[in-house]
């Protein structure tokens, strides 16, 4: 219960320190769940219960953090330039009910994304992307290096003479 209190105290001070048309980042297990702030304790994201589609919803800012962390997210100022904040807002509003959720083309942080900076972008896609690739790579390396590795073997085994 003390974990569940502290978290609760810290979504309260990133809370209070949010303003409308911020990214607001939510710590999962696994990935991180994005929404924008707008206003009045209110947050607007994709949201899919189990069995449901996905689809963009308006809801506080607590319904979306559960039990895990939040923190105020506009890392990506210093790349793209933000679009006013009203006009953040406005462009999540309209988005209710109008997103054809993907989870590799048209996520949370996707929508996030291009409500701020104009940019449809996933770096959690993209690192995602990058990172198999690595490993088919690698699998791919450690395959031919394996089946070379025998070849060579076999090549130098003495013949078996036939009788």
């Amino acid at each position: 219960m003390a974990y569940k209190a502290h978290n609760d105290y810290d979504n309260q001070a990133v809370l209070n320190s949010l303003e409308p048309g911020d990214r607001v980042e939510f710590e999962r297990t696994f990935y991180s769940h994005w929404g924008i702030y707008i206003g009045d304790g209110e947050i607007i994201h994709v949201k899919g219960n189990k069995g449901e589609k996905a689809e963009v919803k308006r809801e506080s800012f607590w319904n979306a953090v559960k039990d895990g962390l939040a923190k105020k997210n506009n890392s990506k100022d210093a790349d793209w330039r933000p679009l006013e904040p009203e006009d953040i807002v406005e462009r999540a509003k309209w988005l209710i009910g109008k997103w054809e959720y993907d989870v590799v083309s048209e996520n949370c942080e996707h929508l996030v994304n291009w409500c701020r900076y104009d940019v449809k972008v996933s770096e959690q896609v993209d690192n995602f992307i990058e990172n198999m690739l690595k490993l088919l790579v690698a699998a791919g390396s450690i395959t031919l290096v394996t089946v070379g590795g025998v070849a060579i073997y076999k090549s130098c085994q003495p013949k078996k003479e036939k009788k």
